[in-house]
């Protein structure tokens, strides 16, 4: 199993474990069937693309969308999108620049790539753009929308185990385009701000004349909410997105608080559905009803009842490193699809403890890796989990 010690990822505050000890309001499963030895290396990235971040898929054709996010500490950084066939061939790579990639989705409506890019990191604006899903080196990018500055969601209250109350304040953050979600029934796009604590929605991201590159207008804030931004290691609150079957609710993850959530969108509720996710971040729906997360920072997911919050099973880990540099298993595996009922998953492998322990450090070529859900996916009937 995964090595996971303070130095990589601090423990949860005193205050919040004490809050669900007297709460309890939120499930969170100790023991769980565990599958640990499923996926492996399926790409390799070209040695001048590193750090895979987002991930997206165009079901139809089987292939695969990566972006990277390599920033460096002098603000240099050579970022990438790459198109791979569903043989894992690279057929397609196109040159971002200096400034990274966050979430990467296909748009079946237009046939696009959309991706975030959180510029701001580098004192520019943060964008949403897209490009053909047939594109190639010379393909020019078009901008979907700018994402405003909203400022900092409000104080966040939890209690110790006397009661006591602490209050956490959050800064003024730059816009920081995470996660995003197509809802199916109409083409909304929905986005995730990890460090402004917030979801934005463009109602129509696939108009020619789009006036979001220009004013905004159109990037609309659905919810800005404490429960939605972090103060806790690696400081990135909300993050990935996925719909319900029904669309009523969007479920999200929150990396730095390792929680699920669950946003109801008729009435903009916002509740914890589960948590002790290890860096949650990505997530997708399963089979048979179920939902997939990432635990990132411990380099696994888990299945999770949408209705319970139960974690159902759990799968994947960190075996180590090869001697040609690639992951074996999972190391950081942030994004994530599903195609023919096989997930593939980025190994980022960003070191962020400054720890000469990681193991990310020992990683000197980027990999996609590949891992089929069938026979061993938990089957679920009437709420009862048959293995």
């Amino acid at each position: 199993m995964r090595r996971f010690s303070l130095s990589r990822k601090s423990m949860t505050s005193l205050a919040t474990a004490c809050a669900l000890f007297a709460t309890a309001t939120a499930y969170s499963q100790q023991t769980v069937p565990s599958f640990p030895n499923l996926g492996d290396k399926f790409i390799t990235l070209p040695p001048e693309a590193n750090f895979p971040e987002g991930l997206g898929a165009d079901p139809s054709t089987g292939d695969l969308f990566v972006g990277t996010f390599d920033v460096q500490p002098d603000g240099s950084g050579s970022n990438y999108l790459l198109r791979y066939n569903r043989a894992g061939q690279l057929t397609a790579q196109l040159s971002l620049g200096v400034v990274p990639v966050t979430g990467v989705t296909f748009n079946p409506r237009d046939k696009k790539v959309y991706f975030a890019q959180p510029a701001s990191l580098l004192g520019l604006p943060s964008f949403i753009n897209r490009v053909p899903a047939t594109f190639d080196a010379s393909t020019t990018l078009e901008t979907v929308g700018l994402i405003p500055n909203i400022g900092a969601p409000a104080n966040r209250t939890e209690f110790a185990i006397d009661r006591s109350q602490i209050t956490i304040t959050f800064p003024d953050s730059i816009p920081a385009p995470n996660g995003l979600a197509f809802r199916a029934s109409d083409g909304a796009l929905f986005i995730t701000d990890s460090l402004q604590g917030s979801i934005f929605k463009i109602e129509n991201p696939v108009t020619a004349a789009n006036i979001c590159p220009t004013t905004s207008n159109c990037v609309q804030t659905v919810k800005q909410d404490p429960l939605l931004a972090t103060a806790a290691f690696p400081q990135l609150g909300v993050n990935g997105a996925v719909f319900s079957v029904d669309e009523s609710t969007l479920f999200l993850t929150n990396t730095g608080d390792d929680r699920l959530l669950s946003l109801k969108l008729a009435d903009g509720s916002l509740s914890v559905l589960t948590e002790s996710l290890e860096g949650a971040d990505g997530i997708q729906l399963g089979p048979n009803g179920t939902l997939i997360v990432s635990r990132a920072l411990a380099d696994e997911f888990a299945v999770i009842s949408p209705t319970t919050g139960r974690i159902l099973a759990e799968f994947g880990e960190f075996r180590g490193i090869r001697p040609d540099g690639t992951v074996k298993g999972f190391l950081f595996p942030g994004s994530f699809v599903i195609v023919n009922n096989v997930l593939f998953a980025n190994n980022l492998a960003l070191p962020l403890a400054g720890s000469p322990a990681e193991p990310e450090l020992d990683v000197r070529a980027y990999t996609i890796s590949r891992l089929p859900l069938a026979p061993w996916y938990p089957a679920t009937a009437g709420g009862v989990t048959r293995y």
